[in-house]
C-alpha cells in the first residue's frame, strides 16, 4: 500500500497456484491496496486535526485568564448576604 512513495502497509493476497491472478486481477489489487493507503492517511489526519481543535478548545480558557478580569455590577448576581 503506497502514498506518495511512501509504504503505509502491505496487503497479501495468496495462492498456491502461481499464475492464479492475472495481470489485470494483479492490477486492481493494487489500485484497491493503493485506495487503502489514502483511506488510512486521510484518517490519520482528521483524528490529528480533531485533536488539534480539541487542544486548542482547551487552551482558549487559559489564553482568556491571563487577562485582567473587568466586571460590571449588572453582570453581578445579588447575594442574600448582601443587603440591596
Amino acid at each position: 500500500m503506497l502514498l506518495a512513495n511512501t509504504t503505509m502497509g502491505t496487503l497479501s493476497i495468496v495462492s498456491r497456484d502461481p499464475r492464479a491472478f492475472s495481470d489485470d486481477q494483479r492490477q486492481l489489487m493494487t489500485m484497491l491496496a493503493n485506495q487503502a493507503a489514502i483511506a488510512l492517511q486521510n484518517a490519520r489526519l482528521y483524528a490529528e486535526a480533531r485533536r488539534v481543535d480539541e487542544l486548542e478548545a482547551c487552551a482558549m480558557p487559559v489564553k482568556l485568564s491571563t487577562r485582567p478580569l473587568i466586571c460590571s455590577k449588572r453582570w453581578l448576581l445579588p447575594s442574600p448576604m448582601r443587603a440591596t
